[in-house]
């Protein structure tokens, strides 16, 4: 947690202090703390790791760069220190008064669901900072006793290096701003949570990028005069992104009426362009695994612990898992069927290989490196699914075996391109305004 301080000491040889300012809330464990910010604890790691991994590893380090490690199966860490603090409070989102009123409206209309997004989009207006970005899940239950909440600093914050090592101070200033624009904190970081942005007008996040050799895709969100908060707005935005890139949007049922309207419905990229892109037109993705041979299966080959040495179907590959694995799927149709488990019995959590990042009024969508992706390429997960009769319905899947980043993501640009506009009927006007441009290579 930062120091609760004013003032600044004057850059030195040996001291340097970095201004931040922050972008986007920040989900913190220790909300509660007075001066609660971006803890040094995670700060200096993160930043021993980035600063690593761009020399090319710990033995291309300097030796007095590196503090004696004790434990050789730590990662390294760097000879200096870090102090971050902040002047004045920071804002806590409060989700208590929006939860009662929203469970006392459920009460009031138990069985009815036509009006529930309406009534939150109410609430969210009435308790602008009430409620968590819905790109956060883990505040589902109405338990607000446990519930994780966000902070807000509107003001500089202060982050001050100090280290007598000679060259090492340097290193870090040269490559701080690339830390900042490629590095979140705090729960939730890949979603664009806990983003921070360094004051420098002199930066060009797109050069900053594109210099150093990243694949990545932005959009600029133009401000207007709505009242909305920009930091919320820019989360929204992303929200809206990503919906599209990864699980699409499927609010197509009109209850009323009952028909579907088209309008109202976009496919997620990945689960069905991507893989045209890659001219797999025979392949399904794992969404199709699921409606085929797990859910709706007639004859299911695997059902409990038999038949457990069958190979995983070929003809479907579990490509969502590029963009972050989940333990289980809610899987809905009309008849809301029920839950899909998924597991590997090796991999138990893997990021998403997208990470979102806002800087000002520029939205990024950074593919990580080659290193990290290889880590779930050509992977073997298990389907599960309970079905009305308690039994237990399995199959497996693998993800896929090449994954070619670039393609991905001009495939994207170009699809989102076309689909934006439905956003608009999708609750997500501002990202319906949002063109995405490639960057980098792309650009």
């Amino acid at each position: 947690m930062g120091n609760v301080q004013g003032g600044r000491k004057k850059d030195t040889s040996y001291r340097k202090t970095f201004v931040l300012r922050q972008q986007t809330p920040m989900i913190h464990f220790q909300y509660a703390d007075r001066g609660a910010i971006i803890r040094a604890s995670e700060f200096k790691p993160k930043l021993d790791k980035f600063l690593v991994k761009k020399k090319g590893g710990e033995n291309h380090m300097p030796g007095s760069w590196l503090l004696e490690q004790t434990d050789e199966n730590k990662p390294a860490a760097l000879n200096y220190k870090v102090r971050i603090w902040i002047a004045g409070k920071t804002e806590i989102s409060q989700k208590t008064e929006y939860t009662k009123e929203l469970n006392n409206w459920k009460e009031l209309h138990h069985g009815t669901k036509n009006n529930l997004k309406d009534k939150k989009t109410d609430l969210r207006n009435k308790y602008p900072k009430s409620q968590i970005n819905g790109m956060y899940f883990g505040n589902m239950g109405n338990d607000t006793t446990t519930c994780k909440k966000t902070i807000f600093y509107t003001e500089n914050i202060y982050v001050e290096i100090q280290s007598f090592v000679t060259g090492l101070l340097d290193y870090i200033s040269d490559n701080m701003a690339e830390f900042m624009l490629v590095t979140n904190f705090g729960t939730r970081q890949s979603k664009g949570f806990g983003s921070f942005a360094l004051m420098d007008d002199t930066i060009d996040p797109c050069n900053i990028l594109s210099d150093n050799h990243y694949e990545y895709i932005y959009g600029i969100v133009k401000d207007d005069k709505k009242g909305v908060n920009h930091e919320d707005k820019m989360l929204n935005v992303a929200a809206g992104i990503y919906a599209v890139m990864k699980g699409g949007i499927n609010r197509s049922y009109d209850y009323k009426t009952g028909q579907y309207d088209n309008d109202k419905y976009i496919k997620g990229y990945i689960q069905r362009r991507y893989l045209d892109v890659c001219e797999k037109k025979q392949t399904g993705s794992d969404k199709a695994f699921m409606k085929s041979k797990i859910i709706t299966a007639q004859n299911p080959r695997w059902i409990e612990k038999k038949c457990d040495n069958y190979e995983s179907y070929s003809e479907f590959e579990y490509v969502r898992a590029l963009l972050g694995i989940t333990e289980r799927i809610v899987f809905r149709d009309n008849l809301r069927k029920g839950t899909v488990r998924i597991k590997n019995k090796d991999i138990e959590r893997f990021r998403s290989a997208i990470q979102i990042t806002i800087w000002g009024n520029y939205i990024f969508l950074i593919m990580k490196d080659e290193e990290y992706i290889k880590n779930i390429l050509d992977k073997e997960f298990t389907f599960s699914y309970m079905d009305n009769s308690k039994k237990i319905i399995k199959d497996r899947i693998k993800t896929p075996a090449q994954f070619d980043a670039g393609s991905f993501l001009k495939g994207f640009v170009v699809y989102y391109n076309e689909e934006r506009g439905k956003l608009s009927n999708l609750k997500f006007e501002d990202a319906a305004n949002v063109e995405l441009k490639m960057g980098g290579s792309g650009l």
